[in-house]
């Protein structure tokens, strides 16, 4: 998504960034959850990594993760997480989803991830 107008070219580059980078996270966690709760519990908790292009053409990684939310044979947590190469984790954008034992899926939100420690 592009912006019409900026006051600064700057402002206006970040803008896009960030909504490019989202717009892959929100992407790929549409795919990740399609997986069924039966087909994860199997191989929960996993995770992946890849290298892609976002929208935009940015190239990025992305790693997608499907942790139990709470305890081993509950719901799990999809966590996907899009940033520019390991020096831009923190300027990445992440969004989660979880998926229910009684197969429900609910959306968890996005964000941004915090520093690493």
């Amino acid at each position: 998504m592009r912006r019409k107008a900026c006051s600064r070219e700057a402002i206006c580059k970040v803008t896009e960034l960030e909504e490019d980078l989202a717009a892959m996270a929100a992407d790929e966690l549409d795919r990740a959850l399609t997986l069924s709760w039966r087909e994860l519990a199997a191989v929960a908790p996993w995770g992946d990594a890849y290298d892609g292009f976002t929208p935009a053409g940015r190239q990025v990684t992305v790693e997608r993760s499907y942790l139990w939310a709470e305890q081993s044979g509950g719901d799990i947590i999809c966590e996907v997480l899009v940033y520019g190469g390991p020096s831009r984790w923190e300027e990445g954008a992440k969004a989660a989803g979880l998926i229910c034992v009684d197969g429900c899926i609910a959306a968890v939100g996005a964000w941004r991830p915090a520093a690493r420690q």
